[in-house]
């Protein structure tokens, strides 16, 4: 990739982002931690179980505003780019085709991805901790 004349590696700024994206959520989970087992008189287990739900799930919500913000906006650019000119490339040859994407991964990387996979997996464990909890829940009453 390069940019004003220089050549500057995809993975410019991953690092903090991906932080950004694994603590926020970690922190939010935090808080609901505590203020559950302050307010609620719930076990340690539906504790957590809500806090994952609740925490995570907020994290999830600030994933999305991210990418409408556009955080991702160039790096899903690049997918879709990749994807469109594999296709192209495959009309002419399939080795063709995956050499070029092969090397369009290794020069452009796969920045998306990594984000992709941490929104995923905050999702899920939003979904773990819902599930979860419900379950203890409504099994006690």
């Amino acid at each position: 990739m390069e940019y004003e004349g220089k050549e500057v590696s995809p993975y410019k700024g991953v690092i903090g982002s991906c932080i950004l994206l694994i603590v926020f959520p970690l922190v939010i989970y935090g808080i609901f931690y505590a203020t559950i087992s302050n307010l609620q008189n719930l076990g340690p287990v539906q504790t957590n179980n809500a806090a994952l739900g609740l925490g995570f799930g907020v994290g999830f919500l600030f994933h999305i505003s991210c990418i409408i913000a556009g955080l991702f906006k160039g790096t899903f650019k690049v997918v879709i780019n990749r994807v469109r000119t594999f296709f192209e490339n495959l009309s002419l040859s399939k080795k063709l085709a995956f050499r070029c994407y092969w090397d369009d991964i290794k020069s452009e990387g796969v920045v998306f991805w990594i984000y992709f996979i941490i929104i995923v997996a905050n999702l899920m464990v939003s979904i773990y901790g819902l599930y979860s909890f419900f379950t203890i829940y409504f099994a006690n009453l």
